[in-house]
């Protein structure tokens, strides 16, 4: 039935709205609970009339109506894909899909909606990534955990699945912790040159040791990664 996309798109466009909140207040480590939506720019409380997904940016044309800036234009975008994706997993795993198989409709819903929160998650984790290169444990451990569950109670692979999350992770950990060894072996000329000055300091050892390298000389002083902790995480998810 359409319908079923319909409503998909409908509840993807208020679960895009939360993500955006979900995804920066967690960067800020801010609580997604105790506190209402608000501008980013004036931190004026916002009202019902203004978190409508899509409509309120448009109704408003594109800009706070209480400081008058324009609002990112991630929220909108988030919301707007959010729903795509949603319609889209309810329309290829619709029955049709399972015909032939034996599989009970209780277990074809649980699947569903397990792939609409894992998309879900990857939507949130797309924001962070995007907006400071971070993919956030508060949101990958909850999702593995639930996957994991899932495919205990649903799949009934818990043995497969535990094997899935610890080579992935031990796969991407390696290269995470590897690849800057192997770029170095083939650029001889591209070396650290910073060390730390304080070896007492136990979190800029931890920093040191997980950024490995930094850039050429003279450029900004950022840390040098083939890949980020948090992507070994994102693939065990």
């Amino acid at each position: 039935s359409p319908y079923l996309e319909i409503l998909a798109a409908v509840l993807g466009l208020a679960i895009g709205s939360y993500l955006n909140v979900l995804a920066l207040r967690t960067l800020k480590e801010e609580s997604i609970w105790r506190k209402r939506s608000y501008c980013p720019q004036c931190d004026h409380a916002l009202g019902m009339l203004e978190l409508i997904p899509l409509v309120s940016y448009f109704a408003q044309g594109g800009k706070c109506k209480h400081c008058h800036k324009a609002i990112h234009w991630q929220y909108p975008l988030t919301e707007a894909a959010t729903a795509i994706i949603f319609a889209a997993i309810v329309h290829f795993l619709a029955p049709s899909f399972w015909n032939g198989a034996n599989i009970d409709p209780l277990s074809i819903c649980l699947t569903v909606l397990a792939m609409l929160y894992f998309a879900a998650t990857l939507v949130a984790i797309t924001i962070t990534d995007f907006r400071e290169k971070l993919i956030p444990h508060e949101i990958t451990y909850p999702a593995i955990l639930l996957g994991i569950i899932y495919s205990a109670t649903i799949r009934h692979d818990l043995l497969g699945t535990l094997a899935g999350v610890g080579a992935s992770y031990l796969i991407f950990d390696f290269i995470d912790h590897f690849g800057i060894k192997f770029y170095y072996f083939l650029h001889p000329e591209f070396r650290d040159r910073h060390k730390i000055e304080d070896e007492s300091a136990l979190d800029d050892q931890i920093d040191f040791d997980m950024e490995v390298g930094y850039l050429h000389e003279g450029e900004e002083d950022e840390p040098f990664m083939v890949m980020g902790g948090g992507d070994a995480v994102l693939s065990a998810l």
